[in-house]
């Protein structure tokens, strides 16, 4: 939260390239929201204090999206949380990765806060990353009741550290993964609705990110008592993000979002 911005790690980059890379430069690879401005915030000890003092970086910067590809159970809540209600009554919308340990009801914090959007995988057979997935990885997303929505999650190509810095050589991978990859997916669509429709709430953002997810894969999905926006299921919550039906339910549905604007 000081200086440059630099990447601690590899991590950093594709996410932030899966969310808003350049679009329409005719180089690499385009983000979800390819027009939208990205603002780093680079942790070095990963603690509490500094997961804390970043969101309220963000929110004092006036972002309106934060993207939360990480989670573990040891996180303080005593001291995250606060960051986190404060970012929400803000404005904010958060997506947080579920994580990747193929776990039900194995969820890591922060993705367990209510406040937060959380966010599972996909595979390329649109049901939820598994160790049976196509795509030969041995890795699950986690999954149970605090899941909203899921995304892309497997061989996702994005911008990498340049040269051999990062993850392969030259300036971009075409197999980042993990919940980690879902998340910024997420987080680009957020950014386009609000881009879309700027006084959009992060309450609205959320219901219409929710209500027109994809209702794909092989598990059922049913009404479920306390999930109000559509029928869910605990291994994909509402389904696979839909860019293009969210992106159209602003216009389509623009009196319906006016009472939470």
């Amino acid at each position: 939260m000081s200086g440059t911005g630099a990447p601690t790690g590899n991590h950093g980059t594709p996410c932030a390239g899966i969310a808003a890379a350049p679009m329409n430069n005719s180089v690499g690879t385009a983000g979800v929201a390819g027009g939208c401005r990205i603002l780093p915030i680079a942790f070095s000890t990963w603690s509490d204090t500094e997961v804390a003092a970043g969101i309220r970086y963000a929110r004092a910067q006036g972002a309106r999206v934060i993207s939360m590809s990480f989670g573990w159970n040891g996180g303080d809540a005593a001291i995250i949380d606060p960051a986190i209600a404060e970012a929400h009554a803000a404005g904010l919308v958060m997506c947080v990765a579920t994580h990747n340990h193929n776990t039900a009801n194995g969820i890591t914090y922060p993705a367990t806060n209510p406040l937060v959007i959380a966010v599972g995988a996909s595979d390329q057979a649109d049901n939820r990353k598994s160790p049976t997935s196509p795509d030969g990885e041995g890795w699950g997303s986690n999954f149970g009741p605090q899941i909203s929505v899921v995304a892309p999650g497997v061989l996702c190509p994005a911008p990498d550290r340049t040269g051999g810095d990062g993850y392969a050589a030259g300036d971009y991978t075409m197999t980042f993964n993990g919940t980690s990859a879902a998340t910024p997916h997420v987080a680009g669509l957020a950014a386009l609705l609000i881009s879309r429709k700027p006084s959009l709430t992060n309450t609205a953002v959320r219901t219409i990110i929710e209500t027109t997810a994809a209702k794909v894969g092989t598990v059922a999905y049913a009404t479920t008592p306390g999930y109000g926006n559509g029928t869910w299921n605990n291994q994909m919550g509402y389904g696979r993000i839909d860019v293009l039906a969210a992106v159209q339910a602003v216009k389509v549905l623009k009196i319906k979002w006016e009472d939470d604007i």
